[in-house]
């Protein structure tokens, strides 16, 4: 077995005036729910804190949440990674708007340097194997996005920055919301020279080429209350980036080399709503469309494009007084195109049928949850995921909670394919067991984690492929939050 330790201590000041966390409703359990209602261990980033932090990227912001670490090439719009608890990659859920960001020709799950922070409303982060509730991708955790949205009556703002290596943000917004009616517009202009990440630490940035970043973001949004009770959304959101960036290893013919790359980013929300006396009826469609180009590439991949579509129907039944019930259908397919510069073609395409079930009880002081999932895989075998999640409210200040979930982390297509490299048609899932006990009291946490992965993924730089590390590899350590207000 092979055992990574991980020691997090993590300080907050919270800046904005009467931030209370119990008052804040996340949706990453598919679920509106309080915080205090909700038994996994869950962190979340409020319009205000966004705000007074002032912090520089999306990326940034992320990591200043407890067991959070992240990788990143460079300045913005340098390639990222993200870590949960020492476990990143695909196994991390990352939804813009519940719209799935993963990619399924990358290797590397979600890329942070394509979101803009300026339109983000909230960041929610629910830590530990969520597999019960959203499938392969969430064995670690889930991140999700969300984007401003329209306020009552008329509403428009404007953004503008200015910074060094002549970084120039221009935003605009504009929305209207009244009793039938919802709409929103969001148009950011983001453009920075950048740095080469190949300059080494503590030496002078001007002596190497600029590797320069121009994102273009535009948010739409729509909604419709046919009654009160039935409601009718769309969303877009698309993104446009033009970016430099340097060789992938540190030579002499790397160094100061500007290769350009072309990315387009597109996710689609459709969705229906109907509430009836004790339910809550759901409808989405979702597609995310991830098209990259290497305008440079002289060998290997010059092009590729990833396309997740999903259908999901689901029904949130509550029962008692508190007590409620998710149960549902969905349905996913993952598509692949990558071009390499011999106009070879891969073509791949997985996919997926899921039936789930969430049932939540709130017994005197206890918020008891149980989650089951089952996945049927066109390319893999089946899978059954769930969770269990017990959390004991000892008085309104002070609460105990413990979850232990399961995982299914199916390898991403780019890693079957290899397009660089050698394929491996025979690279299985890996298999999660995550345990985490939190004792909570007033603006304090202190979280122990165990998390056990089989058949862990990773690469074999001398087969040149992606393969599965026999026996167990074991993820533990402490994550200590405290958080408090500095100005009231």
């Amino acid at each position: 077995m092979k055992e990574i330790i991980i020691i997090n201590l993590i300080a907050s000041t919270l800046f904005a005036e009467g931030i209370k966390l119990d008052d804040i409703v996340i949706t990453a359990t598919k679920v509106s729910q309080k915080i205090e209602d909700i038994s996994s261990s869950v962190q979340v980033l409020s319009k205000e804190e966004l705000k007074s932090r002032r912090y520089a990227s999306v990326i940034e912001a992320i990591n200043s949440l407890a067991g959070v670490g992240f990788t990143q090439d460079g300045g913005v719009g340098g390639a990222s990674k993200i870590y949960i608890r020492g476990v990143g990659g695909g196994r991390v859920l990352v939804l813009v708007n519940g719209v799935r960001f993963q990619d399924p020709s990358s290797k590397f799950g979600a890329d942070f340097s394509r979101l803009m922070l300026s339109n983000v409303e909230k960041i929610e982060l629910i830590s530990g194997a969520q597999s019960g509730v959203w499938g392969a991708d969430a064995s670690a955790g889930v991140i999700n996005i969300i984007t401003t949205q329209a306020d009552e009556g008329f509403t428009t703002g404007l953004n503008l920055q200015y910074g060094t290596f002549n970084t120039k943000e221009i935003g605009a917004f504009a929305s209207y919301k009244s009793k039938d009616y919802d709409a929103k517009l969001a148009l950011t202009n983001y453009e920075t020279d950048g740095f080469s990440a190949q300059s080494p630490y503590g030496s002078d940035v001007g002596d190497y080429e600029d590797d320069g970043y121009k994102n273009q973001t535009l948010d739409l949004s729509l909604g419709y209350n046919i009654t009160p009770n039935d409601r009718v959304s769309a969303q877009l959101v698309n993104i446009d980036i033009e970016s430099n960036h340097d060789g992938y290893k540190p030579n002499s013919n790397t160094e100061n080399r500007n290769n350009r790359m072309e990315n387009q980013t597109n996710l689609v929300n459709l969705a229906y709503s109907k509430k009836l006396s004790n339910q809550n009826i759901s409808l989405r469609y979702n597609v995310a469309i991830f098209d990259k180009e290497e305008l440079d590439a002289t060998k290997g991949i010059k092009s590729h494009s990833g396309e997740t579509n999903e259908l999901e129907l689901h029904d949130v039944i509550s029962y008692k007084e508190k007590d409620f019930v998710l149960v549902g259908a969905s349905y996913k397919k993952d598509s692949v195109d990558a071009l390499k510069v011999d106009n070879s073609i891969y073509k791949h395409d997985v996919k997926s049928n899921a039936l789930f079930v969430t049932n939540t009880n709130f017994v005197d002081d206890f918020v008891i949850t149980q989650s089951l999932r089952k996945d049927a895989y066109s390319n893999y075998d089946d899978k059954i995921t769930g969770k269990l999640g017990v959390k004991y409210k000892l008085n309104s200040d002070s609460s105990f909670g413990a979850n232990y979930g399961t995982g299914y982390n199916a390898p991403s297509i780019i890693m079957i394919l290899n397009p660089n490299g050698k394929a491996n048609q025979e690279l299985e899932a890996e298999d999660t067991d995550s345990l985490d006990v939190t004792a909570t009291y007033k603006n304090a946490s202190v979280t122990y984690f165990h998390n056990h992965v089989d058949n862990l993924i990773s690469y074999n730089r001398e087969a040149k492929q992606h393969v599965n590390i026999s026996g167990t590899s074991a993820f533990k350590g402490v994550e200590l939050k405290y958080a408090t207000d500095i100005f009231k």
